[in-house]
């Protein structure tokens, strides 16, 4: 019963233009029901999205799905225990640090520093930070290691960045990462 919120999203974004949905979650718990609706900026470069877009969309959210709920909810694909006393609404940011959705987000991002977490050769987990360079043959992603602000003042000598290719398939997240 998803589809009817997302209906409802997508034609509240013709009013917001180069945002789009990054994720929306709907969870009941008893008689209740949670709306959970993060925004995602496409023409700001970490994809953020201002308090005040947040804020419009949850207004006419409401006002859309309010409606839909006095009329036939079969209809509009909602809930029929759902009803205008019975849920909550929040709508945010995905988040300066969100997940990376690959290989869609890759290309997006390509500027920033990222945080990957992934399988070794030996099965093992591992963390790095880098910035990513490439889809390579063979569903391989090429990226190129990043030494934060805190390594580089830690570091006097120049270092060698190695590069890093891993399968898609061995790759556990990717997440933006904020060096300050």
């Amino acid at each position: 019963m998803i589809e009817g919120l997302k209906k409802i999203s997508q034609e509240i974004l013709g009013n917001f233009p180069g945002v789009e949905i990054y994720n929306l979650k709907l969870s009941k718990l008893h008689n209740d029901y949670y709306i959970q609706i993060e925004l995602d900026n496409l023409f700001d470069p970490y994809g953020s999205v201002t308090i005040d877009t947040c804020e419009n969309f949850s207004k006419e959210f409401i006002n859309v799905l309010d409606e839909r709920l006095l009329g036939d909810k079969l209809q509009f694909n909602l809930p029929v225990d759902l009803n205008i006393d019975n849920y909550t609404l929040e709508v945010s940011s995905a988040g300066a640090e969100r997940e990376l959705r690959i290989p869609r987000d890759l290309e997006r991002f390509k500027d920033l520093p990222l945080k990957v977490r992934f399988l070794n050769e030996s099965e093992k987990e591992e963390q790095k930070i880098v910035k990513f360079i490439s889809i390579e043959e063979e569903d391989s992603i090429l990226f190129e290691e990043y030494l934060t602000k805190q390594q580089k003042r830690n570091t006097k000598l120049k270092q060698k960045l190695n590069n890093l290719k891993l399968k898609q398939q061995n790759i556990i997240k990717i997440n933006l990462f904020l060096d300050i």
